[in-house]
């Protein structure tokens, strides 16, 4: 899916950039950027354990309003980068992820099961 995100990307004259999506605030390029920064999240703190920030959770809108500002900061910052610069970002850290994931299949699934495959009984 990455990849095929990538490529439709890379896909958009420089005007569908800046058209409207179904949510009422974001434009494609918003859409894209909201997405980057949540895979270089992601990665930053399941990958890295890398946390910025102490968070207390109190409450499930505690949880909704920290996504929600996460969200809006990550759109922010991101929806700055010309569409090449936030193409290549994103194949970068969709590679990254992707590898991150391969590594946690093979750690996690025993070695008889590959993905996409149930483990046979003898």
């Amino acid at each position: 899916m990455d990849e095929k995100l990538v490529d439709l990307l890379g896909s958009l004259a420089p005007r569908e950039w800046d058209l409207q999506t179904v949510a009422p605030l974001w434009k494609v390029r918003d859409v894209a950027a909201h997405l980057l920064d949540t895979v270089l999240r992601k990665l930053s703190m399941v990958r890295d354990s890398c946390y910025v920030e102490a968070v207390t959770i109190r409450s499930p809108q505690d949880i909704v309003a920290l996504v929600n500002r996460l969200n809006a900061e990550g759109v922010t910052v991101y929806r700055r980068l010309s569409p090449p610069v936030l193409i290549n970002l994103m194949k970068a850290a969709c590679e990254q992820s992707a590898a991150f994931t391969n590594l946690l299949t093979r750690l996690l699934l025993p070695r008889s099961t590959s993905v996409g495959q149930e483990k046979k009984d003898p």
